[in-house]
Order: structure tokens, then C-alpha cells, then sequence
């Protein structure tokens, strides 16, 4: 998990290549690091803090991120809700 040049949310491959956007600028994790985005344990989703004070979820993916429901419940018990 990184930003891209121009900001955008974007994984790469541990064994190097290019670093893929999966959201737009607006999306975007606070700060230079990658400490406002955590991965599930399934590897499913990223949970984001953005630059506006929002949990977001991502899709490794690509997609829209979204705010889910759960978050006005504390968006640290993210990972213990089921599907």
C-alpha cells in the first residue's frame, strides 16, 4: 500500500512492478506513510483514515470506497464483523 504520484491509494506486487491506483485522490489515506491504512486479516479490504476524518473501506481491487454502516460503532472492531 502507497500513494502514487499524484496521491491516489495504490498497491503493488512485493516483487516490485507498478504501483496500481485503487481509489481516487479523494480517498486518500492521511500522511506520507501507510499508517492510515490497515489490511483485513483476509486480505479483502483496507481500512483508511482520510484526509477529511473518514473511515473508509477500500477494495484491493479497484472500486468506490465506502463507508460502512458499522463505523459509527468504532471503527476499530472493523475486523471482527462478519458478512
Amino acid at each position: 500500500m502507497a500513494s502514487d504520484r499524484s496521491g491516489k491509494p495504490c498497491i503493488a506486487g512485493i516483487d516490485g512492478g507498478p504501483c496500481i491506483a485503487i481509489a481516487d485522490t479523494g480517498q486518500a489515506y492521511v500522511g506520507m506513510h501507510a499508517a492510515g491504512a490497515h489490511w483485513a486479516p483476509d486480505d479483502e479490504s483496507i481500512v483508511v483514515q482520510t484526509t477529511q476524518d473518514r473511515a473508509l473501506l477500500l477494495d484491493p481491487t479497484g472500486g468506490t470506497g465506502e463507508q460502512p454502516a458499522w463505523v459509527a460503532a468504532g471503527a476499530e472492531s472493523w475486523q471482527r464483523v462478519a458478512r
